[in-house]
Formats: structure tokens, C-alpha cells, sequence
């Protein structure tokens, strides 16, 4: 059962909320950006940032098959292999 209970704000207050809300959406919208903000391919500080890990787990995903590229000496990984990793460990 819900109830009802009329509400009269002023239109300083309206005009505050307002301001709140649409402060709120920004910030959502800003952190929303920056998540997507990771290259392609991603240094393994970025892949564990980018998998929401510590690098020693990202050091035990390698070694249970996150498999990482080596150009140079430079140990990169893709986005998309970091994705296949997760999408094949599922439960």
C-alpha cells in the first residue's frame, strides 16, 4: 500500500535540486568516461586497474592462461584477450 503525501518546494529549493542533480548526473557521466578510457592494449598495471585486480592476481591469471604479448621486452595486454579471460571463467 503506498501513500501519498503532496510536497510544495519553493522555487529557490527547486532550482537547488535541480543543480544537484543535474552536478550528480556530470560526475556519473565523468566516471562512466573514465572507464573507458583504457587503450586497446594495456601495460599489466593497466590490466589489473582495467580488471579491477592486484597485480599478484594478475601475475596468477597469466599463469592460468591470460596470455600476454611481448614486443621489445615490453609485456602488453589487450583488452579484448583480458575480456576473453574473464568471458571463459565464468560460472
Amino acid at each position: 500500500m503506498a501513500i501519498s503525501v503532496p510536497l510544495e518546494l519553493s522555487e529557490k529549493t527547486l532550482k537547488q535540486l535541480q543543480q544537484l542533480m543535474l552536478v550528480s548526473a556530470q560526475d556519473a557521466f565523468k566516471q562512466a568516461s573514465q572507464q573507458q578510457s583504457f587503450r586497446p592494449w594495456m601495460t599489466l598495471s593497466e590490466t589489473a586497474e582495467y580488471m579491477h585486480i592486484s597485480p599478484n592476481t594478475l601475475n596468477k591469471f597469466i599463469k592460468q592462461g591470460l596470455r600476454p604479448s611481448l614486443v621489445n621486452g615490453v609485456q602488453r595486454i589487450s583488452q579484448k584477450e583480458a575480456d576473453r579471460f574473464y568471458n571463459e571463467h565464468q560460472i
